[in-house]
């Protein structure tokens, strides 16, 4: 079985930097060279019902990305899913967070 055959390991270390309208999330990958792309998706988990929610599809070699257009003050539900070669996806980690108040 090759290294492409094998599924990639979910991403570890998940941080997160909150401003008003996004969040610059970085995390670490214990087996780089077997990720594809990676799969971000976010949605609301409380507040604004018209907050955003979607998904991002960004390169296997980032280990930090930004996501922005969100809505202050509405916590959000993210999670990170590893793609390798073959289109075979790992487990998914997620991150929850709340996105700052615009300071008076």
């Amino acid at each position: 079985m090759s290294l492409v055959d094998l599924l990639s390991s979910p991403p570890t270390n998940i941080q997160g930097t909150v401003q008003q309208t996004s969040v610059m999330l970085t995390w670490t990958q214990s087996d780089i060279d077997a990720v594809q792309n990676y799969i971000i998706n976010y949605t609301r988990t409380a507040g604004c019902s018209d907050a955003p929610s979607g998904s991002q599809t960004i390169s296997g070699s980032m280990r930090m990305y930004t996501l922005s257009g969100l809505h202050e003050n509405i916590t959000y539900d993210i999670t990170i899913t590893a793609m390798n070669t073959r289109n075979r996806l790992s487990a998914t980690k997620s991150f929850t967070t709340l996105t700052a108040s615009m300071l008076s």
